[in-house]
């Protein structure tokens, strides 16, 4: 009768250590899942910031193209008079 209290005082004793082990586990799956979310935002925030930038230059760009082709318009209308 001894031995099978001593038995299942092992068991519990494992189990406990087993249920404090995967809850540990399970913790620090879940805190990496956080840094992990936090760094997509990140690169999305980036992303989005340098996409916004691109947009902004392709659009500085067609304008300066845009000038120059009116000038060269112009100076070839001129040329041709």
């Amino acid at each position: 009768m001894h031995d099978k209290g001593r038995l299942n005082q092992n068991r519990e004793r494992n189990l406990a250590q087993y249920l404090s082990e995967e809850q540990k586990r399970i913790m620090d799956l879940w805190a990496e899942l956080q840094q992990v979310r936090r760094q997509f935002a990140d690169y999305k925030d980036q992303t989005a910031r340098e996409l916004k930038a691109q947009r902004e230059e392709f659009a500085r760009m067609s304008q300066n193209v845009g000038g120059v082709v009116r000038k060269l318009s112009i100076t070839s209308i001129g040329v041709r008079l």
